[in-house]
């Protein structure tokens, strides 16, 4: 998302909150008003990211000692 924080970013604040006993991280973005979340998005290439941020996920438990969790119409755990 525009204005959103990088992957870079997102990296660092999980390294920064491991040591405080944070129980999960939750990744989501987007809004109710997007087409994405319904789905579909505007230009059609960019759902398989936007849609449960698996790919995002998975990167940041590489450097995440907690449980990553994503969300969309089914939740899931990564780890």
């Amino acid at each position: 998302m525009r204005g959103g924080f990088s992957a870079d970013d997102a990296r660092q604040v999980v390294q920064w909150v491991n040591p405080l006993g944070v129980d999960l991280i939750e990744l989501s973005g987007g809004s109710d008003e997007a087409p994405a979340m319904h789905g579909q998005t505007r230009d059609g290439r960019t759902l398989a990211g936007e849609a449960y941020f698996l790919e995002f996920a998975r990167d940041i438990a590489g450097v995440a000692s907690m449980p990553i969790m994503v969300t969309g119409e089914v939740s899931a755990a990564i780890r």
